[in-house]
């Protein structure tokens, strides 16, 4: 995940909310993972160790269309 656009959605935003975790986090998490893993239906687990836990980032990679 180079230079892509990232849209963090609803969802993301109150889990974010509710466990403290920071946008810089998880761009983070996306940018620089421990682990990659597939997950389910095309979409990929980015997993970074921030402090004494795991985040882990579900995520799907879009193409652009022309």
């Amino acid at each position: 995940m180079s230079s892509t656009k990232t849209k963090i959605t609803k969802h993301a935003k109150e889990r974010m909310q509710k466990y403290s975790i920071s946008e810089v986090s998880v761009i983070n998490a996306l940018q620089k993972p421990d682990i990659l893993i597939d997950g389910y239906s095309g979409r990929k687990i980015a997993q970074k160790r921030l402090n004494d836990y795991v985040l882990r980032v579900i995520f799907e990679e879009r193409s652009r269309g022309l």
